[in-house]
């Protein structure tokens, strides 16, 4: 099943930027995107306006660095941040992905999450499925890195307040 942009209830300008921002990508990526998706809160209906950041998944058969580059560029035109994660076929089949990549595959494998665009025309695009205590055990090791990034946070004042409560929230 592909997820349309209106089907999360986003607010309006959510949605414009969450559109515009999906066909920049197909732009510059064209037939290596493979899959575009929507995760985190504001794909599970939490979206908090001014305050929620768009996360994307957006999966491709390689990357280099000028893409990388054009996608980065891409996402700075917009007002509402985009928070991306770009992994390769290769990463997604070796489950070579950080701990959040994971809760949202595993999501995907639960039919909680669908994907907003998937190319099929290499043939059938799987999704390897996650169970729950691979999710768990990536927590674990993610810990301590979460809190050193909250003690980091903690002790710069140029941190802002958003980075150290989602920080709170993740340990």
């Amino acid at each position: 099943m592909i997820k349309g942009f209106t089907d999360y209830n986003l607010p309006k300008e959510y949605e414009i930027q969450l559109h515009a921002y999906y066909n920049d990508v197909r732009e510059i990526l064209g037939p290596k995107l493979k899959m575009f998706m929507l995760f985190g809160s504001c794909s599970l209906g939490g979206c908090i306006p001014g305050w929620s950041d768009l996360d994307i998944l957006i999966v491709v058969d390689k990357i280099d660095f000028m893409l990388a580059r054009r996608l980065q560029r891409a996402q700075q035109k917009y007002s509402i941040k985009i928070a991306l994660s770009v992994i390769t076929l290769y990463e997604l089949d070796n489950r070579r992905v950080d701990g959040k990549i994971k809760v949202a595959l595993y999501l995907l494998g639960e039919g909680l999450l669908a994907p907003n665009y998937v190319n099929v025309s290499t043939g059938i695009f799987m999704v390897p499925s996650l169970n729950l205590e691979e999710v768990q055990a990536d927590d674990v090791y993610m810990l301590p890195e979460y809190l050193h990034k909250l003690k980091r946070a903690l002790c710069v004042p140029e941190e802002n307040k958003r980075t150290i409560i989602k920080l709170l929230y993740l340990v």
